[in-house]
């Protein structure tokens, strides 16, 4: 089960955690994004407040994917990696 957003408290799902006890290959995620109305607003803000994400564009081949993920995976960047989709070959 994935949970994206969190509903209002008289929306709230309750879950019995019993059905999860000894239950093979059950898993519960969640997720706070937004709606996509919400997601639409905090973009406009960004936009209209010049608020951009640190990137670093990657080509999209093995080398530069495993050595992004190698250096996210030990904590050494401070920024997202794109992969650019044009570099596919």
């Amino acid at each position: 089960m994935c949970i994206v957003g969190i509903p209002s408290a008289k929306d709230m799902p309750q879950i019995s955690m019993r059905s999860f006890i000894g239950m093979a290959n059950r898993r519960l995620f969640g997720s706070r994004i937004g709606s996509i109305g919400e997601t639409q607003e905090m973009m406009d803000y960004s936009v209209k407040h010049g608020l951009y994400p640190d990137v670093e564009i990657i080509k999209a081949d093995a080398d530069a994917i495993t050595e992004a993920y190698e250096k996210v995976k030990n904590g050494e960047v401070k920024f997202r990696y794109v992969i650019d989709m044009k570099t596919i070959k």
